[in-house]
Formats: structure tokens, C-alpha cells, sequence
């Protein structure tokens, strides 16, 4: 009996300030440790053009080290309190749902869409910042709303929740199945974790190479979702899957590190 008490007491979702407090620890460390992984994906999904290893190479002959942090203070600053959201809303409608992947899945679109209220314009900073080289996230900030007001903030919302919401989807209910139940260390998290991140990437790698191309776009009028992944389909599946890889490198690493750490910081902040 004292066994099964305590395996149920380790299956219950812990209270939503310490999801809040556990996410937010979490959130920042990913953000920091895989940014200039981000910064080559988006490179390279904008640009259409070259290798991983040419586009680390470019950035360092152009930018130097620094380059591959751009946007890193947008990302961080409002990111990590969006990534708590994120991970808060994901438990808030897990509960609300129940338990199965369908039911994972569903909490997993809901926590995106939840969080991009706040994610999307930061997002469209980080990644003008990224590959248009501006100077600091501030400078990006202040010109996009002279050239083009708040609303090219959110250009890109119903993209990104398509994206980010199919990838939300999906990386939890892989995960899900694949995380031992009850108490989980960093350990048995991490291999959990990027195994879901790289497979959910990979699959809406396309979804997030449309998104990209609407959101990088300066200007009043842009291509919409629709057209960016049109354009993309051209070159066959090689045009649509392009910074696939790099998106894989980027998103299973963060969603490792960022899964792990939230899941010692809960058994931390619970102890």
C-alpha cells in the first residue's frame, strides 16, 4: 500500500506555481544553450542557399561569434517568461483533458496557441534580428514599429500556431508515450525528450520553413502561408524539407535540455 501511494502521488501533476517556477529555469537554459543553433536554421530556411557548415562559416567571416547570438535578448527576455506560459497552459489542459495521446496532442496545440500570444512577436524580432543582421533586438524592435506598425509584430501568428502548434502536437504526445511514468530524473527525461523534439521537427520542418519566410519578410505586403509553401514545393521535397536538418539540431537539443531541466526542477521544487 505505502508502494502504491506513493506511485500515485508521483503520477500527480504538481501545482501550477511550481510548473510555472520549474518551466521558467528550464526555459532560460535552452534558450541560451541552443540560440546559435536557431540562428543557423533560420539562415538557411530565409536564404535558400548552401550548407550547414557554409552558413556557420558565412556568419563567421561576416559577424563573427557574435552573430550567432542575434536576437538572443529578445528570445530570452520575453521568451522565457513564454515558454513558462507554454509549459503551464500544457498542464492546465492536461488536466482538463485526461490522459492519451489524442488528449496530449490537444493540450499540446492549446498551450502553443495559449503562448503565442505572447511567443509571436518576439519570435518576428528574433528572427528579423537573425537574418537581417540588425545590430540588437532593441534597434529591430524600434524599426519594425516605425516602418510598419504593431500588427507586422503578429505577422505570422496563424503560420506560427500552424507550425508551432502541429510541432507542440506532436512532441508531446511522442513524448508522453515514451516518458516513464511516475517521478522522472534528468537522466531518463533527456533521451525521452530529444528523441520526441527531432522526430516532431522533422515533420513539420515545412510548416516552419513557411512560417519563417512570412515573418522575415520587410514590408506591408508579404506572401502569405499558403504561398511561402508553395513557393517552397517547387523544388520538390528538397525545397520544402530545406533547414530541416539544422531545424532537428536546433529543436531536439532544446527540447532535451529544456524537458530535462523542467523535470529535475519539478522534483526539486517539490522535494
Amino acid at each position: 500500500h505505502a508502494i502504491d501511494a506513493a506511485l500515485q502521488m508521483a503520477d500527480t501533476p504538481p501545482p501550477l506555481h511550481i510548473t510555472l517556477a520549474a518551466s521558467s529555469m528550464s526555459s532560460l537554459v535552452s534558450r541560451v544553450a541552443c540560440h546559435p543553433l536557431d540562428t543557423i536554421k533560420s539562415k538557411m530556411q530565409a536564404t535558400s542557399r548552401g550548407s550547414v557548415t557554409t552558413c556557420i562559416a558565412d556568419t563567421l567571416a561576416k559577424e563573427g561569434a557574435r552573430g550567432f547570438y542575434r536576437g538572443l535578448g529578445a528570445a530570452t527576455i520575453v521568451g522565457v517568461p513564454a515558454g513558462a506560459l507554454y509549459f503551464t497552459s500544457y498542464e492546465a489542459f492536461k488536466r482538463r483533458l485526461g490522459d492519451g495521446p489524442a488528449s496530449h496532442l490537444l493540450a499540446g496545440v492549446g498551450a502553443e496557441a495559449v503562448a503565442c500570444v505572447v511567443f509571436v512577436p518576439v519570435d518576428v524580432v528574433k528572427e528579423r534580428c537573425q537574418v537581417h543582421s540588425y545590430t540588437s533586438s532593441y534597434q529591430c524592435f524600434r524599426t519594425v514599429l516605425k516602418k510598419e506598425g504593431v500588427q507586422a509584430l503578429y505577422r505570422g501568428y496563424g503560420p506560427t500556431l500552424y507550425s508551432f502548434g502541429a510541432f507542440s502536437g506532436l512532441y508531446w504526445a511522442f513524448y508522453e508515450q515514451l516518458r516513464p511514468s511516475g517521478t522522472v530524473s534528468f537522466a531518463a527525461a533527456l533521451p525521452c525528450a530529444l528523441g520526441a523534439g527531432a522526430l516532431a521537427s522533422w515533420l513539420t520542418a515545412p510548416l516552419d520553413l513557411a512560417k519563417l519566410r512570412v515573418q522575415v519578410h520587410q514590408g506591408a505586403s508579404g506572401p502569405s502561408f499558403l504561398r511561402a509553401l508553395v513557393d517552397a514545393s517547387k523544388a520538390g521535397p528538397r525545397g520544402l524539407f530545406r533547414g530541416a536538418g539544422a531545424r532537428v539540431l536546433f529543436s531536439a537539443p532544446s527540447m532535451g535540455a529544456s524537458m530535462a531541466c523542467f523535470e529535475q526542477a519539478k522534483s526539486f521544487l517539490l522535494s
